[in-house]
């Protein structure tokens, strides 16, 4: 069995960053691909902040999301490997197959947005 901890750059998304794709770290894809060639039992998992795509998910056994999980992610992810705990619960996000299951983020490809912090009613993000 091989064990590969993907995830995506710490930083380039929330409160002041917005992802440009729903991809992991190109070399982590790579090393996902390259051990599932040699190791067809093979756990990947995932510490990332939103969904991610997972072309790669047909070359795995299992996919553990831990989502940036903090300091106790992994002791957390070896309870869970070694059959200490149950990995249950239900996900907060809906993963997509493909970017293109997403079709709001397609349609607002290009625009810019900002935060508004201006007034209570208006929340979220505003185009610019």
């Amino acid at each position: 069995m091989a064990v590969v901890f993907a995830s995506t750059a710490i930083g380039e998304d929330g409160e002041n960053g917005d992802r440009s794709n729903l991809d992991i770290i190109a070399s982590h894809e790579a090393l996902i691909r390259a051990v599932a060639a040699v190791q067809p039992n093979l756990i990947v998992v995932l510490a990332n902040s939103d969904a991610v795509v997972m072309p790669w998910l047909n070359h795995c056994k299992g996919v553990l999301e831990t989502f940036f999980a903090g300091q106790g992610m992994g002791r957390a992810v070896a309870n869970i490997l070694f059959g200490h705990a149950n990995p249950c619960g239900k996900l907060t996000v809906t993963v997509p197959n493909t970017l293109e299951e997403t079709p709001r983020l397609a349609a607002l490809s290009g625009r810019r947005f900002k935060t508004c912090l201006c007034r209570r009613d208006l929340c979220g993000l505003s185009l610019l």
